[in-house]
């Protein structure tokens, strides 16, 4: 039973939006996720990705491990690029996850700057439709959705609508196609680290996706035309653990495989906030790359994954 609340985000953009920001305050200091409803994305756009995500991750291992982390360009390798099968640990006690991954990020010339890039993306030849339709909903999410998103968010913490905007004008996106196998896969107990994630679910595939809300383990399942938000832990820095980053894991049993298309959204890859009530800095860069050292590297888990059983 799915028991979340929805925002809108029209509303939250609207002239009477107060209500509407109370709620979001609300669902960002007790739940830590909620559904965003009204936000302007087309559904059939939504679907195209699903269906060639879906068609990608069919092809045989040795087209996809073309666009492995190995052959990646961006620093550090492991947030771009194809990951096979248990090639990833979100939450050491349980083992590898038995899931297959796709990371693509905002296309940008070859740099210095970690997380930041060049794409290595299949061509309409190797998988149709893929690259097109994940860039297509790409720019949706960062042109409609997380704008606003970042100013309801601002206003629910007492901030001026465009206190982020400052720390947005070049933002680190981590966008990802999943593919859990059918009867007996998932994702472990983990919380995201960036300031919120965007999950699209398709409709047709059974509910796998829980979180840790007040207490209890509670379903969230796909709603028609809304996308689920859950925060992220460098928003809770920011809000100095005022709003939570809830942990969240993937059981699927279902005889269908499903696929999701989260999307991570950071700040600026050189951007330096200061908690809010605190006197302390800190620097995103080094938040992401500890994240990215936890799970690929010290083998800790992502986010704050060791702290669950």
């Amino acid at each position: 039973m799915d028991v979340l609340n929805s925002i809108s985000l029209e509303r939250l953009e609207s002239t009477q939006a107060d209500y509407e920001i109370s709620c979001l305050r609300k669902c960002c200091v007790n739940d830590g996720f909620f559904y965003l409803a009204d936000h302007g994305i087309q559904p059939s756009l939504i679907a195209d990705a699903l269906d060639t995500a879906r068609q990608f991750f069919a092809l045989p291992l040795s087209t996809k491990n073309q666009f492995c982390q190995d052959r990646q360009v961006v620093i550090p390798k492991t947030c771009r690029g194809y990951v096979d099968t248990f090639g990833e640990t979100l939450h050491p006690p349980t083992g590898p996850d038995r899931k297959q991954h796709f990371d693509m990020g905002r296309e940008a010339p070859a740099c210095d700057l970690p997380f930041t890039g060049p794409n290595l993306l299949p061509s309409e030849g190797q998988a149709p439709g893929f690259a097109k339709s994940m860039l297509a909903l790409q720019q949706e999410v960062l042109d409609r959705v997380v704008p606003a998103l970042l100013r309801g968010l601002a206003l629910s913490l007492g901030l001026d609508r465009d206190f982020f905007q400052a720390f947005f004008s070049n933002p680190v996106l981590i966008q990802r196609a999943l593919y859990y196998p059918p009867s007996g896969s998932g994702a472990g107990k983990h919380t995201d680290n960036g300031m919120f994630t965007l999950l699209f679910q398709d409709p047709r595939d059974a509910c796998a996706l829980s979180a840790f809300s007040q207490g209890r383990w509670i379903d969230v399942p796909c709603r028609a035309n809304e996308v689920v938000v859950n925060l992220g832990d460098m928003l809770m820095k920011w809000s100095n653990g005022l709003f939570t980053s809830t942990p969240h894991q993937v059981i699927h049993r279902a005889s269908s495989a499903r696929v999701s298309l989260p999307f991570f959204v950071y700040p600026d890859i050189d951007a330096v906030f200061t908690p809010l009530g605190s006197d302390q800095t800190v620097a995103c860069r080094q938040v992401m790359l500890d994240n990215f050292n936890s799970i690929w590297v010290s083998g800790q888990g992502a986010g704050r994954a060791r702290e669950f059983a």
